[in-house]
């Protein structure tokens, strides 16, 4: 990355709170109590402090470019061609919401299976027939859908053992890639639209990406 600030600790010092560093070093069941009580302060401090949030935009973009570029490296052909299916169908109903989303189409196409096959086949779908009968767009559900389908990855990458976060290079790679996609992502949409419920836990998807965000400012972003 380029020249960089270190965007954490401003926002930690913003909301008065101990350095992330601290945070992270604290017991599990403590840092999400914490979690649940700061994170959503955090996101809305990073998303209205422009500064801060065009230096978020900055330290991220090479990321994504890097990522983007790679697609036909990483996305084997098969999930390619659903992948570029997928894009195609948007970009024929939507093209902005085509032009906010198609840089993490290499995201999409790496998920674990369960999640590329459920979000590959709703989505499809629901764009085939929105294309074939006329159904009005809601681009919000293709926002909420692409970093619901991020949040469940990096459930699924992070390890929890002894009480202790454990986050190897391939989880740090998933919180990348959801940390350079969720607020771009959530600044272009109703964030009242975010409270819904998953079909995992007991919170909802925005409570979720926000702490997750949290985990992507301390262990990727500095």
């Amino acid at each position: 990355m380029s020249e960089t600030i270190n965007i954490a600790e401003q926002l930690y010092n913003k909301l008065g709170q101990p350095s992330i560093a601290q945070f992270f070093e604290v017991g599990d069941a403590e840092r999400n109590a914490i979690a649940f009580q700061y994170s959503a302060q955090i996101v809305e401090t990073l998303l209205q402090d422009e500064p801060l949030y065009q230096a978020y935009l900055n330290q991220t973009k090479e990321a994504i470019a890097q990522d983007c570029a790679h697609f036909d490296r990483l996305v084997e052909p098969k999930r390619a061609k659903q992948v570029r299916r997928f894009y195609k169908l948007l970009k024929q109903i939507d093209p902005q919401t085509y032009r906010d989303t198609v840089d993490f189409r290499t995201s999409l196409g790496c998920l674990h299976q369960s999640i590329f096959d459920q979000f590959i086949a709703d989505e499809s779908n629901h764009l085939e027939q929105t294309l074939a009968h006329g159904f009005s767009f809601k681009p919000d559900q293709i926002y909420l859908k692409i970093c619901e389908a991020l949040a469940y990855q990096n459930i699924l990458m992070m390890d929890l053992t002894a009480g202790t976060l454990i986050v190897d290079e391939k989880a740090v790679t998933w919180l990348r890639r959801f940390g350079c996609c969720y607020l771009r992502l959530l600044k272009k949409s109703d964030p009242q639209l975010w409270r819904i419920k998953l079909s995992f836990g007991d919170f909802d998807l925005k409570t979720i990406c926000e702490n997750q965000f949290l985990e992507f400012l301390h262990f990727v972003l500095k």
